[in-house]
């Protein structure tokens, strides 16, 4: 009966010792898997407000804003080569209102 308690009470130490030895490794990957989905829903969420922003912003505010952009883009592709077909998509819809903005801004200005 007391050998049964004492490999009873042993098995619950090993467990207790396993467990605090687990939950900081568990507690850093889930750190770490929970910054790199923040960065990746970020660089989505830019690139959106940057397309929406090119509506907003003209001449030199495009022209930051685009570069900023287009830094953003190679900063998350070398970090992140998967979201090449999510972003990649967004940066020629970004290009291609900047385009349209800049013939519109070409054909509205007086001509004297």
């Amino acid at each position: 009966m007391l050998r049964a308690l004492a490999v009873g009470l042993i098995v619950v130490l090993l467990v207790i010792f396993a467990a605090h030895m687990a939950v900081p490794l568990v507690a850093g990957a889930i750190t770490l898997s929970v910054g790199i989905w923040t960065f990746l829903i970020a660089s989505v969420v830019a690139f959106c407000i940057m397309i929406v922003l090119a509506f907003v912003f003209t001449g030199i505010g495009l022209m930051i804003a685009g570069g900023a952009g287009f830094i953003w883009l190679l900063v998350t592709l070398v970090l992140f080569p998967f979201l090449l077909p999510i972003l990649l998509p967004l940066f020629l819809v970004a290009m291609f209102i900047s385009y349209v903005n800049k013939r519109r801004a070409k054909k509205e200005l007086p001509k004297g």
